[in-house]
């Protein structure tokens, strides 16, 4: 029933203390995307589906997310000048292009890298120049989701939000 009330936008959960926020009126065009662990741009990440850390809400018409989309916390230099240490990262549960920027699973590691798919192999890039790409056998790899956009804290203002795609 909790789901329902919160799906339909009568209450806020948060899931760190178990609290529950009845909203005065109903939210309408918000979804509330799950915020997982983090993913490296640099070093091995940590990335696992079943712990979800929070809930944020976000406007569904203006940043066209979908219930499917997941925010993760971007650590490492790699992916600068797109993605900072410390940035929120908001990826969508779709499959990955050749070429696209993505949130991938490496053995117990996850990275947001641009990943380019070869024959036997994929082929992931840092933006960042200091970083060589990294060969990773097919087999080895597993897709989570493309990169959608940056959520970027500004000090004591609001969240900027930078989208990759429309």
């Amino acid at each position: 029933h909790l789901k329902q009330l919160e799906k339909k936008g009568y209450i806020r959960r948060n899931g760190d203390f178990g609290q529950i926020e009845v909203l005065p009126a109903p939210v309408r065009d918000i979804v509330y995307l799950n915020q997982y662990g983090m993913v490296a741009c640099g070093r091995d990440g940590f990335f696992n589906e079943d712990n979800v850390i929070d809930r944020i809400p976000f406007p569904v018409k203006q940043l066209r997310v979908n219930p499917d989309s997941f925010l993760v916390e971007a650590r490492g230099d790699s992916m600068e000048p797109l993605v900072h240490d410390k940035d929120l990262v908001l990826v969508d549960k779709v499959p990955v292009s050749d070429g696209d920027t993505a949130v991938v699973v490496h053995g117990e590691g996850a990275k947001l890298k641009k990943v380019f798919h070869k024959k036997e192999h994929w082929v992931l890039q840092s933006l960042n120049q200091k970083y060589p790409p990294e060969v990773v056998a097919k087999d080895d790899l597993r897709t989570v989701g493309v990169f959608r956009g940056v959520v970027r804290s500004a000090g004591n203002e609001n969240l900027k939000i930078r989208k990759n795609r429309p």
